[in-house]
């Protein structure tokens, strides 16, 4: 399932020293809000999930396996009708042959609604 350019686009994107920050903004007439939930729309969490994943891969260039999630923190409901904007921070390191570890955070205005820890795996890499 590949969301970017579909329920989300990015708009701004800046690398640091292991660290990505972007804006993006919800494509709230997207096909997945019309079942989750007709009159509420809210972004389900396996998406978010797979929208920091997917930025991770755009901006790495690596393709990634999402190995474990140690954890995943739901702290505000994200309505694509009343926060179409968001702010994803991901932190990330190697931790081992073609192995990372993130610490990632989406918000809206200012308000962290997801966070989450988990271990990517490149796939395809040559050992």
């Amino acid at each position: 399932m590949i969301l970017l350019g579909n329920m989300y686009q990015l708009d701004r994107v800046e690398v640091g020293e292991s660290v990505i920050t972007c804006a993006l903004t919800l494509e709230a007439s997207h096909a997945i809000f019309a079942g989750h939930f007709p009159a509420t729309p809210v972004v389900p969490g396996v998406c978010m999930m797979q929208v920091i994943k997917e930025i991770f891969e755009e901006v790495t260039g690596k393709k990634t396996r999402l190995t474990t999630a140690d954890s995943l923190k739901f702290l505000r409901v994200i309505n694509p009708l009343v926060d179409p904007a968001l702010t994803c921070t991901i932190g990330y390191r190697l931790t081992g042959l073609n192995s990372f570890i993130i610490t990632a955070e989406l918000a809206a205005v200012g308000l962290v609604c997801f966070k989450m820890t988990a271990f990517l795996r490149e796939i395809d890499a040559k050992i």
